[in-house]
């Protein structure tokens, strides 16, 4: 499980895959609300401003191996050009926002950071046309974002990071002990049931007997009641988009999450 996670965050994809992940969110946020043209306006937009710059960083590099000329990259940069004064023209005109907790981001910014995200992830095999090199060409960003998004560690990824902003927004509002009190609270809930359901599914492989697995079971009900405990005296929220979710449904979702994603590699 810990692998998973580890691997989807060595792999490049986390960054596209945390904005994008939001942008559909927001989408999907705004068309319940009633305006699916803002809704479809705002995730193009998103895009838009990811895919013009990652198109055109992805050909500069790869220019040698691909012989392309000046004027080549002249006519994509154009291309992308367009795509991404499209998405900036989108999010002016959707004025849509991004929300979470008690912060906002404007469109405009959200489209600029779009277009900042290829920077730190695109990879020369990042290209607009397919190429067929002697040697095996290196995955594909957008293969790597789809291998990120079957694998066991996204759901971890993005209950993790969730809960982290929780946690953030809660301490600079002031409260640091409320914010550290947030976090173990959904790493006991995720960690007590991924405990207990990974050893329970290696029973056979670990020889457990009866008598251990009550003794399991007891630390993972130790450490699951301790995390309902904390939501419960530190009262928070996971506010995101309008939509609340209250700390103690918020320790159910981490349970959720452990019981998708546990294996028998997560056993003591």
């Amino acid at each position: 499980m810990i692998n998973a996670m580890i691997s989807v965050i060595l792999s490049g994809a986390v960054l596209p895959l945390v904005y994008f992940t939001v942008a559909v969110i927001t989408a999907v946020s705004i068309m319940t609300k009633g305006s699916i043209a803002v809704g479809v306006s705002a995730l193009a937009a998103s895009a838009f401003s990811y895919v013009g710059v990652a198109g055109f960083i992805g050909n500069l590099m790869e220019r040698r191996e691909k012989h392309y000329r000046t004027i080549d990259l002249v006519v994509f940069g154009a291309i992308d050009t367009v795509l991404v004064a499209t998405a900036f023209g989108l999010a002016y005109w959707s004025d849509f926002q991004v929300g979470f907790s008690d912060y906002t981001i404007d469109g405009f910014y959200w489209v600029l950071l779009g277009t900042a995200v290829p920077l730190l992830v695109v990879s020369p095999s990042d290209v607009l046309r397919g190429w067929t090199p002697k040697q095996r060409p290196a995955p594909s960003m957008i293969s790597v974002l789809l291998q990120a998004i079957f694998s066991r560690g996204i759901p971890i990824l993005i209950y993790t990071t969730l809960s982290l902003i929780a946690a953030i927004s809660i301490t600079i509002k002031g409260s640091l002990v409320v914010g550290i009190g947030v976090l173990v609270a959904c790493a006991f809930s995720f960690f007590g049931t991924a405990t207990f359901v990974g050893s329970f599914l290696a029973r056979k492989e670990k020889a457990y007997t009866m008598i251990d697995l009550i003794g399991i079971g007891s630390i993972a009900a130790i450490l699951v009641a301790v995390s309902f405990m904390l939501a419960y005296w530190t009262g928070f929220r996971v506010i995101f988009e309008g939509y609340v979710i209250d700390g103690v449904y918020w320790m159910l979702i981490g349970m959720l999450t452990a019981l998708l994603v546990t294996t028998k590699q997560n056993a003591l």
